[in-house]
């Protein structure tokens, strides 16, 4: 069974760049972002950014929110949470406040959490993370 990843919905606060679509460059936004296509670049966003099936991306990302279910390579910094789907595959490292690897995803690279925004815990220092 083939997952649904949870793109933003389309609208006036929300990019998508389309599945026969290649951009090369940086992008820096404040909305939802679902790379369907290939980026190779980078990726800056308030918001959340996310690569469904078949979605190629090359590049640093740094979001609020990251959704991975296509191939990336390259290193994600979510502020809040990065999640790679049964059908992703990530190369690279993540910074991120919660991550999730479902079954099935395929990561090569190293992870570190961070503090929650508001705890006062300083980021990536031993009181900050879990566990």
């Amino acid at each position: 069974m083939t997952e649904t990843p949870p793109a933003p919905e389309r609208g006036a606060r929300s990019t998508w760049i389309g599945q026969d679509t290649l951009v090369e460059g940086k992008i820096t936004t404040r909305e939802d972002i679902c790379i369907q296509g290939r980026l190779k670049g980078s990726v800056e966003s308030t918001a959340a950014v996310v690569i469904p099936e078949g979605g190629q991306v090359e590049a640093d990302i740094l979001a609020r929110n990251v959704t991975i279910h296509g191939l990336v390579t390259g290193d994600v910094e979510a502020v809040e949470k990065a999640e790679i789907g049964a059908s992703g595959v990530l190369t690279g490292g993540i910074l991120a406040g919660t991550v999730v690897v479902h079954a099935g995803a395929t990561f090569e690279g190293t992870v570190r959490t961070r503090s929650k925004p508001g705890t006062g815990a300083a980021e990536d220092s031993p009181e900050g993370r879990d566990g």
